[in-house]
């Protein structure tokens, strides 16, 4: 350095300073801000301005475009061409500079977590009933250190933060991730010290929003084969792992997720059996969402023997109608027991009703808008507690109307009515058998009573929970986190729209709820195009 004959070899920091050391200069580092910004070269020299102002700013034409590092056409010699062009190939998208960096992917990481999640989401109310919030808010305790954790954060953080702002290449630069995370996924799967870490089961749950997010590959199958072997990766590594910590809530996350993948397929899985409905609270007691997914892993059994006995017997039918309709009726009472914990752990009011203003593609200018009226709530925590638990009353409630209906319907032969231990059966006083409730026809034949069945009351009057799922949408699309409200609306909406979508009388009400899907997957839920009947020709039942 100082005294060496010839150019110094240090830097220019340490030149300045005049350093006079034999030591290698190692550099200094600079403090990092994120700030997202668009470069282009103008006259041969780098022009950098703020991409998100600039989008507001530009006229329409010059947005069609995406701009990169690029030369003007006043530009010079062939040289000077070539070397930009050198430059530009060898460069990555400004996105990918902020990125690239630990500190930087840290920042993105509380920018991603301050913008889309609410202070207070984890919809707890009473911290002494454990929890501590969605899966998301435990990324940052996580060391970060996996090259597939940091590749799958980065993907989401630049999806989110690109489509929030229109920035073309942050979406671009998400994809990226997304594809280096696959890969550095799988390299972790193979290697036994690390692949049953917290950190690749959070890397799964994040690469799987990204699938719901962006659908890179247009169809909801990468979505559903990406959710299965996050479920074979949990069920490796063993119920008792999940018990508290980290680990509990992202096997939350997963939890959620692998039941509606089970009701979407009619095929209960793992998490039904009563170890895993058990064992990951066993240092901690079960949410009031907790028991909403009960009943939505007990439904997915539900919905296969319904799919079992479509062509057996009426004997056969009306046994396996019998027991549905036995875990039906402790499925409401584990509602009414929600929703008693709400009442204690929410503020009193937890809703009211105001006049909409969200617009409608179904609503009519004679006949007026479909839902007049909007609920307002205390919180985001409320709304989405609250919609979760009347999207479930309503998949209950209409599942015993059918088992009620489908009873009542069947018709025995005289031959075949009763069971085999007829008729010593009627002096059984388990209920076990149903020879005691058939009834003789005046054709001959035999019907089963239901008159002693317990009434269905208000459960019959579906279109209360229908209203009030719809009106709460309102209040999540004007969420001050839009992301956060879109996310919160999306699932109990689906659940409603699969359930009533072929009910005679509400053609209006599902018109407005393929109009408000069709709008949450233009805010960032596009996987709604394909895990839902959306798009599907209407058929009459």
């Amino acid at each position: 350095m100082v005294g060496v004959p010839g150019k110094s070899k240090g830097c220019k920091t340490c030149r300045k300073r005049k350093i006079a050391s034999k030591r290698t200069c190692l550099g200094y580092d600079k403090d990092v801000r994120f700030i997202p910004v668009r470069a282009s070269l103008t006259d041969e020299k780098l022009v950098v301005t703020s991409s998100f102002d600039a989008l507001h700013q530009a006229p329409p034409d010059i947005l069609e475009e995406p701009q990169t590092l690029q030369k003007a056409p006043s530009s010079t010699d062939g040289a000077t061409g070539s070397a930009i062009s050198r430059r530009h190939q060898f460069s990555p998208f400004p996105a990918s500079d902020l990125l690239c960096g630990a500190a930087n992917r840290q920042q993105l990481l509380s920018v991603f977590v301050t913008t889309c999640i609410p202070t207070g989401a984890g919809g707890v109310a009473d911290p002494s009933k454990g929890g501590s919030g969605p899966w998301m808010l435990q990324l940052p305790q996580l060391f970060m250190q996996t090259p597939a954790l940091q590749a799958a954060v980065s993907a989401i953080a630049a999806s989110i933060l690109g489509r929030q702002h229109d920035d073309r290449d942050f979406v671009n630069e998400s994809l990226k991730f997304y594809t280096s995370g696959l890969r550095e996924l799988q390299k972790s799967l193979w290697n036994p010290d690390v692949m049953y870490d917290d950190e690749i089961l959070a890397v799964c749950l994040c690469l799987g929003l990204y699938e719901a997010m962006e659908c890179p590959g247009d169809a909801q199958q990468a979505y559903y084969n990406h959710c299965k072997a996050c479920m074979r990766l949990v069920q490796a590594r063993g119920a008792e792992r999940h018990m508290s910590g980290v680990a509990h809530e992202l096997f939350l996350g997963i939890r959620a997720q692998g039941a509606m993948l089970s009701m979407a397929n009619h095929v209960p899985s793992f998490l039904s059996s009563s170890l895993w409905m058990t064992m990951p609270w066993k240092l901690r007691p079960k949410r009031a969402m907790d028991r909403l997914v009960d009943c939505m892993c007990e439904a997915s059994s539900i919905f296969q023997e319904n799919d079992r006995i479509q062509h057996l017997g009426p004997v056969e039918k009306l046994e396996s109608w019998l027991e549905s309709l036995g875990k039906c009726w402790q499925m409401d009472a584990l509602l009414q027991d929600v929703y008693k914990e709400y009442e204690t752990d929410f503020p009193q009011p937890m809703y009211w009703s105001v006049l909409s203003r969200e617009p409608n593609s179904a609503d009519d200018p004679i006949r007026g808008k479909v839902f007049p009226v909007a609920y307002r709530f205390c919180s985001m925590t409320v709304a989405r507690s609250l919609m979760m638990y009347w999207a479930v009353s309503l998949m209950i409630w209409n599942g015993l109307s059918l088992l009620y209906m489908g009873i009542a319907s069947l018709e025995f032969d005289a031959s075949a009515a009763h069971c085999s231990n007829f008729p010593d059966c009627e002096a059984f006083h388990d209920n076990m058998c149903h020879c005691r409730h058939l009834r003789l026809q005046p054709s001959g034949s035999y019907r089963y009573d239901i008159s002693h069945l317990p009434l269905l009351g208000h459960r019959t009057n579906l279109k209360n929970l229908i209203n009030d799922v719809c009106q709460s949408i309102e209040y999540c699309l004007e969420s001050e986190i839009a992301v956060w409200g879109t996310w919160s609306a999306g699932t109990p909406l689906t659940l409603v729209y699969e359930t009533v979508k072929y009910f005679p009388g509400l053609e209006r009400e599902v018109q407005w709820m393929e109009a408000t899907l069709r709008k949450l997957q233009g805010r960032g839920l596009r996987i709604l195009n394909y895990t839902t009947t959306l798009n599907q020709p209407r058929v009459d039942s």
